[in-house]
């Protein structure tokens, strides 16, 4: 529970869902967290917007889902209040949405 101040707070759930995130007084924070991220992924250019209406017929994009989390200094007090969009991957279809996969692995050799 807050104080009524408004300095960052984090409760003992320390991954709120988006919903509850934005139901909660720190709903700002969330949203500063929020547009920080989508303005990395805008920069680093890994994704494309694509409104539905040019979708081909039977496709349907790629949903995501925004990921909180609240990061704490070593005294327990938030220092940041960190959201990640999240792809479902789960939802592709192999040989619809994608052709191979990959995954990234360390050599020995490379370190």
């Amino acid at each position: 529970m807050t104080d009524g101040s408004l300095k960052p707070y984090c409760d003992d759930d320390n991954d709120p869902k988006w919903a509850k995130a934005m139901a909660s007084p720190e709903h700002e924070y969330w949203i500063a967290g929020a547009y920080e991220e989508l303005q990395s992924l805008e920069d680093l250019q890994v994704f494309i917007l694509v409104p539905r209406s040019s979708m081909p017929k039977g496709r349907c994009p790629l949903k995501g889902k925004l990921v909180c989390k609240c990061k704490q200094d070593d005294t327990g007090k938030v220092i940041r209040y960190k959201v990640r969009y999240v792809a479902k991957g789960f939802t592709q279809i192999p040989g619809l949405n994608f052709d191979k996969t990959t995954a990234p692995t360390a050599w020995l050799k490379s370190l």
